[in-house]
């Protein structure tokens, strides 16, 4: 077998690359040493003579002259020296995009020196920005180009990359000559590292930004598109426009970055959104809002335009409360994403349930309860809020809109239960209830109109009760108030402390039930709005329909809702329907029913072993930035103190 050996290049001729010898020394010292800052020789300048740099020390500020040692000035005699042994500090990070950009202005210039495609005044716009946000003296491109590797390694601070990466980024996107020339330069030098076989990552923590294509600390980048496949960034970047200069994609050995200045730094749920106006560039400008989004179900950033990803890769990006209580107008569906099943991907024709379990912490009950709820138990899919009318000891669970197939294929409550039943009580307070929340776009009016009057009819006032667990109009109760004397098909509606209320504009609420965290009871609450409303929706109902009508359309739908089911039958035992098909059905199942303790061999049945893919999701850690070590006492600048 042949042995594979890195490609030689020789010295100084590498593509579309000027690279001088005392500065290809210097790479080769940073490579073997390992180090991030260091002292060297002043011909590490070499691309500009000692004159030159004699001048800048002499005319300029202070700027220049802190990174030199061992050199000769005298102001009064107008006099500077540099010889031998004077060394010049260097930062590996910004000597590396000194030498890529000093490369570059001088292939634009040579390109546009030459180029007979573009429009006179196109080709003078551009070179007019590059001069501009490089700092170089070059008055046209029929002029000799000034350049002066140390000037722009000094001019080269903090703010003049990201001014510099801004240009690039926008520029690269309409003409299509900088964005080739520009990673053609990219390009070469990744000829370099190969030819000192240098891994940058491994050896000073620097690796290269594929939106700039140039080169920062770890703790300035994030991994990008890490675990993802790269097909899905060239298509969104594709579709946008996106500049992308770093031209190895994600293989298993791979990784991509993005500095930080392009990423959302927070999560939702904080007033802090510290992602810079760089990022504002990436797209047009009526798509300003674009920008790099933190995705913690695979901790890395995307686009967030990219909604494959987002789909495939479901993701809470709502920040942890620390064990805090979060505020009672905190709107869980606006924060977190909604529970469905693979199959249910359609939102607008979804009956989605919303559900708020008002409860107490117990006396066993762990200091970290509400940070357990969030980020374990519930995982992403809910929060836990603050409720004035429950005191002190009092919480209130917001869970996320979910669709009834996804709570009982993943025995949503019956796992709740399992995990709360030491921690949390609800049943024995008299104050304690649960709301339920479904969509009002499904209903129309008229619909909306028929289930208030079914809730509010008196005669269906005792089955309404038992099914909620509570007596609706006695003195104890004041938030779940029915109405039977009025007549809700003349557009009356009801408020919100009503057994159903319709004030929302977003939803109906159902606050008719007595608070527990029993998963029969929950589900069987559950299961009562979700058949009533399709009920409704299947307009089997009408205006003089009754709970006998209602339970009649149950049995033919026992199989979507047994625990409802199974406590009607308990319900109706002593009452005659006046039908004796429904009582002789009643005494043959009151010995074949059979206990419900999950839903998962029901539904593996329904979908013969199908096993879905149920994302577990958690509340995301802001995506904090690591703090950089300061490079060296004693030399202070704008960059440095980022």
């Amino acid at each position: 077998m042949k042995k594979l050996t890195r490609k030689k290049y020789p010295f100084k001729q590498f593509k579309n690359f000027h690279l001088g010898s005392s500065q290809f020394d210097t790479l080769k010292v940073f490579r073997s040493k390992k180090q991030f800052t260091r002292d060297f020789k002043i011909n590490s300048m070499d691309l500009v003579s000692n004159g030159v740099i004699e001048d800048h020390i002499l005319n300029s500020v202070s700027s220049y002259r802190k990174h030199l040692k061992n050199y000769t000035l005298d102001h009064e005699k107008n006099f500077c020296s540099i010889d031998d042994n004077t060394t010049i500090f260097l930062q590996l990070d910004r000597y590396i995009n000194s030498i890529i950009i000093y490369n570059f202005i001088i292939n634009i210039y040579n390109e546009l020196k030459k180029d007979k495609i573009l429009k006179p005044e196109v080709r003078k716009n551009l070179w007019s920005y590059v001069k501009q946000h490089t700092n170089i003296y070059c008055p046209s491109l029929q002029h000799r180009l000034d350049k002066d590797f140390f000037k722009l390694y000094h001019f080269l601070n903090y703010n003049q990359i990201n001014s510099f990466t801004q240009f690039i980024i926008e520029r690269s996107r309409k003409n299509s000559v900088l964005f080739r020339v520009y990673s053609e330069t990219l390009k070469s030098f990744k000829d370099v590292l190969n030819y000192l076989d240098w891994n940058l990552d491994q050896t000073t923590k620097i690796n290269q930004c594929t939106i700039s294509g140039l080169y920062f600390r770890n703790a300035q980048l994030t991994s990008f598109y890490r675990g993802i496949s790269s097909e899905c960034l060239l298509q969104v970047s594709t579709k946008f426009r996106i500049s992308l200069f770093n031209s190895e994609f994600l293989t298993d050995d791979s990784e991509l970055f993005i500095k930080n200045n392009f990423c959302r730094l927070a999560t939702n749920g904080t007033q802090d959104f510290s992602y810079n106006s760089i990022c504002r560039n990436l797209v047009d400008r009526e798509s300003s809002d674009i920008f790099g989004l933190y995705l913690s179900s695979k901790k890395t950033i995307i686009l967030s335009c990219d909604d494959k990803t987002l789909k495939d890769y479901p993701s809470v990006n709502l920040q942890s409360n620390n064990n805090k209580l979060r505020e009672y107008s905190f709107r869980v569906h606006h924060n977190l994403p909604f529970a469905e099943m693979e199959y249910e991907k359609n939102k607008t024709d979804n009956l989605y349930l919303g559900l708020e379990i008002e409860c107490n912490k117990t006396s066993r009950c762990p200091s970290k309860i509400h940070q357990l709820l969030e980020e374990d138990i519930l995982s992403g899919r809910g929060v836990v809020k603050s409720d004035g009318s429950l005191g002190s000891r009092g919480i209130e669970i917001n869970l996320v809109p979910m669709t009834l197939d996804f709570v009982k294929y993943t025995d949503f409550f019956f796992n709740f239960e399992n995990r709360t039943k030491e921690y949390l009580s609800s049943y024995n307070d008299i104050k304690t209830g649960i709301h339920i929340h479904i969509p009002k776009k499904l209903f129309t009016k008229f619909q909306i109109s028929l289930l208030l009057q079914f809730i509010n009819k008196r005669g269906n006032y005792d089955y309404i009760c038992k099914v909620g667990g509570r007596d609706l109009n006695n003195s104890d109760n004041s938030y779940a108030r029915t109405r039977p004397s009025i007549n809700y098909f003349k557009g009356r509606s009801t408020d919100r402390y009503s057994a159903l209320n319709n004030c929302n504009s977003e939803t109906l609420e159902f606050r008719l039930f007595k608070g527990n965290l029993s998963s029969k009871t929950i589900y069987r609450y559950v299961e009562f709005v979700h058949s009533l409303a399709t009920f409704v929706l299947s307009r089997e109902i009408k205006p003089d329909t009754n709970y006998k009508d209602f339970v009649k359309w149950l049995f033919e739908n026992k199989a979507n809702y047994p625990i409802l089911y199974k406590f009607t039958i308990d319900f109706i035992k002593p009452l005659s329907f006046g039908n004796f098909a429904i009582t002789k059905k009643v005494k043959r199942e009151e010995t074949s029913f059979k206990k419900i303790e999950s839903f998962q061999v029901r539904y593996n049945k329904r979908y013969r072993d199908i096993k879905f893919n149920v994302p577990e999701l958690k509340l995301a850690t802001p995506l904090r930035l690591r703090k950089i070590r300061a490079v060296r006492s004693g030399v202070v600048d704008s960059e440095n103190n980022q």
